[in-house]
């Protein structure tokens, strides 16, 4: 279960650092991780609910194909890899940062 929530959070949480502009990052990066946290703890229960109940019917009774259960949740967990294509590299990051330095913005990060 560890590792599961590894995969679960990391990925979003880089992408989400990585993107955030300088001034406005704790507030964005902590609303993010509220809403993955409550997507993990709410939306993977139900969709392991509903998956369950489609395609496996696993009772207290039928633990049969449980392992097949535990497969599709680390096959889901493993999907949140694909967020590591999404995260720009430190060149990107540069990048924009110079541009939003040129727009000078009132709400800069103090110095």
């Amino acid at each position: 279960m560890p590792l599961t929530m590894c995969y679960l959070i990391i990925p979003p949480g880089v992408l989400i650092a990585k993107i955030s502009p300088a001034h406005v990052e704790a507030t964005i990066f902590s609303f993010s991780n509220s809403v993955i946290s409550g997507c993990m703890m709410f939306v993977a229960r139900m969709m392991g609910i509903l998956i369950n109940r489609t395609f496996f019917d696993i009772t207290a009774e039928n633990l049969t194909d449980l392992y097949k259960l535990y497969i599709w949740e680390t096959c889901g967990a493993l999907f949140c890899l694909l967020y590591i294509r999404l995260i720009p590299t430190s060149e990107d990051v540069a990048l924009v940062q110079k541009h939003l330095e040129s727009l000078n913005l009132d709400a800069k990060t103090p110095t």
